[in-house]
């Protein structure tokens, strides 16, 4: 401790016979201690106990709290008592903002606590004060690493639809790299207008001990309710609960676990954001070791997809999956490569989704559900063996591979491609699979490239040939399906013949030196199949083989023919466009699309984005379950002199649902929002206007929201305001609902 003053007088005072030293300073009195600075015109202290009083105080403490004070009591070097103070974390004479306490307590390196804390906001150039809001108790913590266990800013929505919104917080510190967060949120009353929804608790559990050893796990309990968030549902009668969790924990020398949640109650809780139907739910256990080249993995794992309506439903479980496999590994100097894998897995399927019904025109029309609940297991084993021959131009790898999976039930002999029980007994499929893979002769040629751009260009092209003969059971069709690509391996005879060009540039570097980067790839493929295949989906393509009634060309002999183009000439744009072409249907379809492009400059940011996504064909129901989805994205922020910035976003969605090839429900999603941002140092405002528009309402309204959202934003504070920004505060006035 060290202090500074125009005149200092040390004295000895005696009381019960004990006798200490006292010191009064006065005059631009200076105490220092470490990092804390306090100022005042007189001190008074006892050296031996160190406390002391300072008036007209002027201070300072990490991390960035300036005070004032009539007076402050220094109890201990880690405790201030504070007297008619005023506290701020801006350096200006006139602070953007401060608040105002009659007494306060200072832990210096941890927290301040205040009672009868008045906000204020500074009028500039008038030196006035406008008061913000009022908190009776108010915990300001000032930890050097900046966390610290406390309730967080809260934050209330006035919607003019539903009724006021409020949203609560508590943070738990649980050191530098754990902690959790306790939320209340409470909405309308239930039995207020429908649409209304109950309170809701939040409990978020946070933790990142090392890359290999992390979580990040949300759950949510929703109150039993009369109404629904979606007009025209029924509400929850019971308590729901939603989990959304990833962890991953990984043990020296033992086994790596990892966790995956994503799952609400039976009751299936509904927003009006997901009234997509897409209430899709996985839960899985993972354990994982690595034994050298040798990689085992041990998982429970339960799916359940929702197929166009919440009753329509596939559940898939593995209960327990057991694996065991080795990557590519050379056989000493034989220039031979194997690898190997081996699965156990125990099956549970359970469907819920309508039986087709085949018209006598061919087409097909959805019946009643029809139930479907069983399990068995399956063993597969398959090792392969590769001897990869490569030159500077051209490379060559044939490849031998033997399978055997022995399945413990199957379909009947009689009823083939079964979709209600597998009553056929033990089924062994066995096969070999001879393949040969050709790249090139690969052809180079470097130009000049484009000043300023590029001094070179190099193109590279090439044919890619691969060729596969396996030999697989005939009796295919008895094979238990499943839903994953282990099941649907059939026999083949064909050739995917295609040529490839790559496009390289070369960049000079600020060193002196050179980088090359590839800017262009575009690759065109098709197969010709020497057998017609057994099976309407190629793992290659997107397009399905068969025709939309399930049933099989007898004359196909050749695949739809694939283009895959990425085009990126610089970091800020990007092109990936992936078309098909079916050759027996002679159709022609964009299956993705993806445009992105983000520009940054000294001014603000360009952030554009668009996608066409496929179509999807079912595999449990052989048809095309949804078609082709289109979003757009734009996003981008102007700064407009040194403290305003603006900003707006748009988002546009539009998806068709199927069902057994007949569009169920058209839904869209529109969200566009245009926000300004006003940031005076050490105090923010920030306006936002957003407008929602997303599907159609079970009667055919539309459902939208419309917001008006705010935030004063203080710095070592948070944001105060009012609108739907979590428990940790945002902005503003909604209008919204159907129409």
């Amino acid at each position: 401790m060290r202090v500074q003053a125009d005149a200092l007088d040390i004295y000895d005072v005696e009381h019960d016979g004990v006798t200490s030293q006292h010191m009064t300073a006065e005059g631009n009195v200076v105490l220092l201690h470490r990092q804390d600075r306090l100022a005042g015109t007189k001190l008074s202290m006892d050296l031996g106990s160190g406390r002391g009083t300072m008036d007209n105080v002027v201070g300072y403490t990490d991390p960035g709290v300036f005070f004032t004070a009539k007076s402050v009591e220094r109890i201990d070097p880690k405790t201030y008592r504070i007297n008619n103070g005023r506290f701020t974390s801006c350096c200006q004479p006139q602070p953007r903002w401060s608040f105002s306490t009659p007494r306060a307590t200072l832990k210096v390196e941890d927290h301040i606590t205040a009672v009868a804390a008045h906000f204020d906001l500074g009028v500039p150039l008038t030196g006035q004060q406008l008061p913000l809001f009022f908190m009776p108790y108010f915990y300001y913590p000032v930890k050097p690493d900046g966390r610290a266990t406390g309730f967080l800013m809260p934050s209330f929505n006035i919607d003019f639809n539903r009724g006021v919104d409020v949203r609560l917080g508590f943070f738990l510190a649980m050191g530098r790299s754990a902690d959790q967060t306790f939320g209340f949120e409470r909405r309308a009353s239930p039995s207020s207008v429908q649409g209304s929804i109950s309170p809701k608790l939040t409990h978020d559990l946070r933790w990142a001990s090392d890359v290999r050893s992390y979580g990040d796990l949300h759950t949510a309990l929703f109150p039993p309710s009369d109404v629904s968030p979606i007009q025209g549902q029924p509400g929850n009668k019971h308590w729901d609960w939603s989990l959304d969790w990833n962890a991953q924990q990984a043990f020296t020398g033992l086994f790596t676990v990892k966790l995956l949640a994503n799952v609400t109650s039976p009751q299936d809780v509904l927003t009006p954001v997901n009234n997509f139907y897409n209430s899709n739910s996985r839960i899985a256990l993972n354990l994982q070791r690595t034994f050298g080249w040798q990689f085992l993995q041990i998982r429970a794992d339960n799916r359940k997809s929702v197929q166009g309506r919440p009753d329509w439903t596939i559940t898939r479980r593995w209960l327990p999956g057991i694996s065991l496999s080795q990557g590519s590994r050379a056989v000493g100097h034989t220039g031979l490569r194997w690898e190997y894998f081996v699965h156990f897995d125990h099956l549970n399927l359970s469907k819920r989704i309508p039986e087709i019904i085949t018209n006598s025109d061919g087409s097909t029309t959805t019946g009643d559900i029809r139930p479907f609940d069983d399990s068995w297991s399956r063993f597969d084993i398959a090792p392969s063996v590769s001897l990869p021959l490569a030159t500077t131009f051209l490379s060559v790898t044939p490849k031998l591979t033997t399978r055997y999976t022995h399945y413990t039930e199957s379909c009947p002999v009689d009823r083939p491609q079964c979709g209600k029980t597998f009553t056929g007994g033990p089924l062994a499929r066995r096969y070999a699979e001879a393949s040969v893979e050709i790249l090139g002769p690969q052809f180079a040629r470097v130009f000049n490239g484009p000043s300023g751009y590029s001094d070179l260009i190099k193109h590279v092209i090439g044919p890619e040939i691969v060729y596969v003969f396996r030999a697989a059971t005939d009796n295919f069709d008895r094979i238990p399906r499943f839903g994953d690509d282990a099941d649907n391996t059939a026999r083949t005879h064909e050739i995917r013949y295609g040529i490839a060009q790559h496009l390289w540039g070369r960049r000079k570097l600020a060193n002196g030196g050179t980088r090359p980067f590839e800017f262009l790839t575009w690759t065109v493929y098709q197969k010709h199949y020497f057998e017609p295949p057994q099976y309407p989906v190629d793992g290659s393509f997107n397009t399905y083989l068969w025709d939309q009634s399930g049933i099989n060309f007898p004359q196909l002999k050749r695949s739809p023919i694939r283009s895959t183009l990425t085009f990126s000439p610089f970091e800020q744009f990007s092109l990936n466009w992936l078309e098909e072409y079916d050759v027996n249907r002679q159709s022609k379809k964009v299956t993705r699309l993806d445009l992105g492009m983000d520009i940054r400059g000294p001014l603000g940011r360009l952030h554009a984005n668009w996608s066409r996504s496929p179509e999807r064909f079912d595999q449990d129901t052989q048809t095309v379950s949804f078609s082709e989805q289109n979003t757009a994205t734009f996003s981008g922020d102007l700064s407009a002199g040194k403290w305003v910035q603006f900003g707006g976003s748009t988002d546009y969605t539009f998806v068709d649902q199927k069902y057994q090839n007949t569009i169920i429900s058209p839904k869209g999603f529109i969200s566009y929002s245009g926000s300004v941002k006003f940031d005076f140092q050490c105090l923010g405002l920030k306006l936002i206007y957003t407008r929602r528009l997303w599907g159609s309402l079970p009667d055919g309204s539309k459902n939208y929201n419309s917001s008006f959202q705010f935030a004063i934003e203080l710095a070592h504070i948070g944001s105060f305001g009012m609108g739907p920004g979590g428990a940790t505060g945002g902005g503003g006035f909604n209008l919204g609902g159907p129409r």
